[in-house]
């Protein structure tokens, strides 16, 4: 019984978090918006009406969710559109012009700018390979990034390695290691990444 219990509550776990996930980040993207559009849709009376077993209330909030995530995608398909453009890449770039000139929010936003383009770039070539070095006192690897297209010829050439954090990979070290202190991976960039964000428990080869 024990074993068929946790057997269940591993098989329903991710299901359930995935769900919460799932609703919060809906919650928390429509919530401004849910007032407008109750007032809106119950001056004019829509979408207000007991449904099943379900309240007029009940249905008027599901509604209002429903029509702003709704709204809001398609306000986001339409930003995407613009700045395609010319208009909306002039103001993008007159706007960044604006953030660079604030202190502290100006370094913010270019360390939140680089990360995204990192993570979301599928062109983006800023690590050449995996690799375990030395972190954060000898004997003990940890997984690193080639940062740069280094040959793997120059011996005596240190070599720049970014060590992510986990599960957060955007943040870490940047540092510095002889090339013979550097156990080269056989790995994908990708299942590297994996690897690091699921605090190691991916199901991933390390060779």
């Amino acid at each position: 019984m024990k074993k068929l219990f946790f057997t269940g509550l591993i098989t329903l776990l991710p299901f359930t978090l995935t769900l919460i996930i799932v609703l919060y980040i809906i919650n928390l993207f429509t919530d401004p918006f849910q007032a407008p559009v109750e007032a809106m849709l119950e001056y004019y009376n829509l979408l207000d009406h007991p449904f099943l077993f379900f309240s007029g209330k009940d249905v008027l909030t599901f509604s209002s969710k429903t029509l702003a995530l709704i709204a809001l995608f398609a306000f986001i398909v339409l930003i995407g559109l613009l700045g395609h453009m010319v208009i909306a890449k002039t103001f993008l770039r007159f706007s960044e012009y604006v953030i660079a000139r604030i202190p502290i929010v100006n370094k913010i936003y270019k360390i939140v700018q680089e990360a995204v383009l990192t993570l979301f770039n599928p062109k983006s070539a800023s690590f050449s390979q995996a690799a375990l070095v030395p972190f954060p006192y000898p004997g003990v690897y940890t997984m690193g990034f080639i940062s740069l297209k280094q040959s793997s010829e120059k011996h005596n050439a240190n070599v720049l390695v970014f060590i992510p954090g986990t599960p957060n990979p955007t943040a870490g070290f940047m540092l510095s290691f002889k090339h013979e202190e550097i156990i080269f991976l056989e790995m994908k960039i990708e299942d590297a990444v994996k690897f690091v964000i699921s605090c190691g428990t991916a199901n991933t080869e390390i060779r």
